[in-house]
């Protein structure tokens, strides 16, 4: 009979994982369709000593939304893609640990937003933090300032938890505050026209290294062989940002400053600027090196790096030596972005960098 209980139960566990795993499969091959539909879907990812965590942000305007209903009915009120996230977002609410939903159609105005726990703390995944005995030093005794803390528990500061720090200031009230209490939440407003959607996903990383170094050498070999092809122009470049120096968006594309607030934006890259002019050619190459960025991320667990990614777009980078940043407060890295622009052309820009990440304006000339 003790046979029979403990099988059960095994049984019982087994389910449940495979509940969770399909369920954040389902997750992201509804996104992946958005994207296909039109909206623009751009992942973040990061792995850290600590945790890692996955975050999808999804972002629909009116011209999507018109493209979509030129062959529906005109009468429909809320359009056909809203209606499937609404569809979508209404069956994994059946399996959540906590959700709101608030709709309203007043006026000629439309107004839908959810906000969804998936997955929370706790042996059975279903404890939300309160965030106001996370936040309040007077309540340091509780389990929930414990977990919040530890969920905050970074190697070195990045783009990625300086996003989460940004959404944690902009939303407010309890039930988009339940989006940093759980492990796993979503996040859906549609306002007239207007969509935006947030997945979040963080897990603890069982991988144990030792130093969480970046080394992008399989990414660098996949970079040499394709970039060796006729069809690849290859350009050295030097950025220096001296310490101090303004980064307004006149003259600046994309910076950071917070790997060496001390430095004050002091950064100094080398490396080479790739341009892909055929658009066949282009969208190749992305793909692979994207597939490449990807999969370091999902199989090197030992290495904090992060990477951002859409249909066009990408951002792969980390720390080379997390000892000198976190004893010598020296920031060494490796960077790669790339791009396709609207004529069809690609370019990747590959840096080793000293100090913060500084592109210029002009990084694609």
């Amino acid at each position: 009979m003790k046979r029979i209980i403990i099988t059960l139960l095994s049984c019982m566990m087994f389910l449940a994982a495979m509940a969770q795993e399909m369920k954040r499969d389902a997750m992201t091959e509804f996104m992946e369709r958005l994207s296909a539909r039109g909206a623009k879907v751009v992942v973040a990812r990061v792995n850290d000593k600590v945790q890692i965590g996955k975050r999808y942000n999804v972002v629909f305007d009116a011209e999507t939304l018109k493209q979509q209903e030129a062959s529906s009915d005109s009468s429909q009120r809320i359009p056909l893609l809203v209606d499937s996230i609404c569809l979508f977002l209404d069956q994994m609410s059946r399996r959540c640990v906590e959700s709101y939903r608030y709709e309203s159609h007043r006026n000629n105005s439309d107004t839908i937003t959810y906000s969804i726990a998936l997955r929370g703390y706790g042996k059975k995944n279903d404890y939300v933090l309160d965030l106001q005995k996370a936040n309040d030093m007077a309540n340091s005794w509780t389990n929930d300032y414990d977990l919040f803390l530890d969920r905050r528990k970074i190697l070195y500061m990045n783009r990625y938890f300086m996003q989460e720090r940004k959404f944690l200031e902009m939303l407010s009230g309890n039930n988009r505050n339940m989006y940093f209490g759980a492990r796993e939440a979503v996040l859906f407003d549609y306002v007239n026209g207007k969509g935006n959607m947030i997945y979040m996903s963080t897990k603890a990383n069982e991988a144990k290294g030792t130093y969480y170094h970046f080394k992008p050498e399989s990414f660098d070999s996949l970079l040499n062989v394709l970039t060796s092809n006729q069809g690849v122009k290859r350009f050295p470049v030097h950025y220096q940002h001296r310490e101090g120096e303004s980064m307004d968006k006149a003259t600046t594309y994309y910076s950071t400053d917070y790997l060496c607030p001390e430095h004050k934006g002091r950064s100094e890259s080398k490396g080479t600027l790739y341009v892909v002019d055929s658009p066949e050619l282009s969208a190749a190459i992305y793909q692979q090196l994207l597939q490449k960025a990807i999969h370091h991320v999902d199989t090197e667990l030992t290495q904090c790096c992060e990477l951002e990614y859409s249909a066009s777009h990408f951002v792969f980078d980390g720390v080379k030596d997390t000892n000198r940043l976190l004893v010598n407060h020296q920031a060494l890295s490796s960077f790669v972005m790339a791009d396709i622009g609207k004529d069809g052309r690609l370019s990747i820009l590959r840096l080793e960098v000293e100090g913060d990440y500084w592109i210029p304006r002009n990084w694609k000339k």
